[in-house]
């Protein structure tokens, strides 16, 4: 399998033009909201303190209003008021691996497999620019369980308290943590490759599999994580990639199929931050209901019985990179110019075929099956998204096609879907 290849498939359904161009004057306008000719006014991006509309109508089309300056005069159509096209670039991506170290992970060589897929992966020339980092489960606890216990609520994430023994049931045997914040700092922050391949290879190969499974609290800290990264990088995409070899396993108070879905649902719905599942063994379709919570509709899963255990899992790494696909940057402003946000729109042109405006629907649940684009913010975008229905068919070759061109365009009012 030529895996380079397979990483830079997604690429390939958008071709990406750069630089700052005007839309030229000739076919049929989708707009009609545009000032006259003669009216002059800010659009794209627009400067504070700036004159918007060089003594013209404010509500026209403009581009680039710098400080004290003047917009360009509209048309009543798209073509004339555009005043700014660019590639869609598609934003970063960030994946922060949360890897199962387990003792079942030395069975079948499902460790090895695993280990050397991650140590290729970061190696391809292709990956260069994704951002990486890594955390391993289960670890030692910071601070010791309760040593005896005489009722199950002095145990805590430890319990139950075992009836006539007096220990609680999840510190029998030195188990691992069942401590959320035990699994919040990784062996390795999030930097992009290739420096950061060294680091994470080296990591990875410090570890060897011992201990149980504490899913929930693993899942818990590393969307944790992830959220304290993604917040201060809002314009990367931030994926959570979650790799075990099993269902739950030790910290019985807490630890469940159930709550660790319910942690991956909250960090999708209130964070926006999605959790990728990768299954290694047979018999893991227990894993969906995580990957379903967290946003991602279904674990990928890898047989360790099937002889192709690393190749397989090599190709689902690299099928993280559609995440990104249909992800688009908000276009920055230049020095002391703001962006306008009523008169953004994103424009597809298939390869044989004119251009057309997609519509802007509010979010991802207002797309039905026309399609669109939305803000993953409305009240502070820093990412433009392609609905499911329009992302599909860019990366199905169909309508738009493999090679659709996805632009976005500035300074005509916004077309709502």
């Amino acid at each position: 399998m030529n895996v380079a290849r397979t990483l830079l498939r997604v690429a390939s359904w958008s071709a990406l033009t750069a630089g700052a161009i005007a839309c030229s004057s000739s076919g049929k306008s989708e707009f009609s909201d545009a000032p006259p000719t003669g009216n002059n006014g800010a659009g794209g991006f627009v400067s504070s303190g700036g004159s918007a509309n060089g003594g013209g109508d404010p509500t026209g089309g403009g581009g680039f209003v710098s400080s004290g300056g003047s917009g360009v005069g509209g048309n009543p159509n798209i073509n004339a008021c555009a005043k700014q096209t660019t590639g869609g670039e598609l934003v970063p991506l960030d994946l922060y691996f949360m890897v199962d170290k387990s003792g079942s992970m030395q069975d079948n060589g499902k460790w090895t497999n695993v280990t050397s897929a991650l140590k290729q992966f970061v190696s391809l020339p292709d990956a260069a620019g994704i951002g990486v980092g890594l955390g391993f489960f289960g670890v030692p606890p910071s601070k010791p369980p309760p040593a005896s216990c005489t009722d199950n609520s002095q145990c805590g994430e430890y319990g139950p308290c075992l009836p006539g023994f007096n220990m609680c049931t999840g510190a029998v045997g030195g188990a691992d943590s069942c401590d959320y914040n035990d699994y919040v700092t990784p062996k390795m922050t999030i930097a992009n490759l290739p420096a950061s391949a060294p680091q994470f290879a080296a990591e990875v190969d410090k570890m060897s599999p011992n201990g149980s499974t504490p899913t929930t609290q693993a899942i818990r800290g590393a969307l944790t994580y992830a959220h304290d990264w993604a917040t201060k990088h809002s314009d990367h995409l931030t994926l959570v990639v979650f790799a075990t070899d099993g269902e739950p396993a030790g910290c019985p108070n807490s630890n469940s199929l159930d709550a660790a879905a319910k942690s991956a649902a909250q960090a999708w719905q209130a964070w926006g931050i999605k959790t990728v599942v990768i299954g290694v063994g047979t018999e893991l379709g227990a894993l969906n209901a995580i990957a379903q919570a967290g946003g991602t509709n279904k674990a990928i899963l890898v047989d360790a019985g099937s002889g192709n255990t690393a190749k397989d899992f090599l190709a689902a790494l690299n099928e993280l990179r559609s995440y990104v696909a249909c992800t688009y940057q908000v276009p920055k402003p230049p020095p002391g110019q703001t962006l306008d946000f009523s008169q953004v729109n994103v424009q597809i042109t298939p390869p044989s075929g004119q251009p057309s405006f997609l519509g802007q629907v509010a979010d991802a649940g207002a797309c039905g099956t026309t399609g669109g684009w939305y803000y993953d913010n409305p009240a502070a975008p820093t990412k433009i998204l392609l609905c499911d229905s329009t992302c599909a068919g860019i990366k199905q070759g169909q309508t738009p096609s493999t090679s659709t061109k996805v632009e976005v365009v500035l300074g005509c009012q916004t077309k709502f879907g």
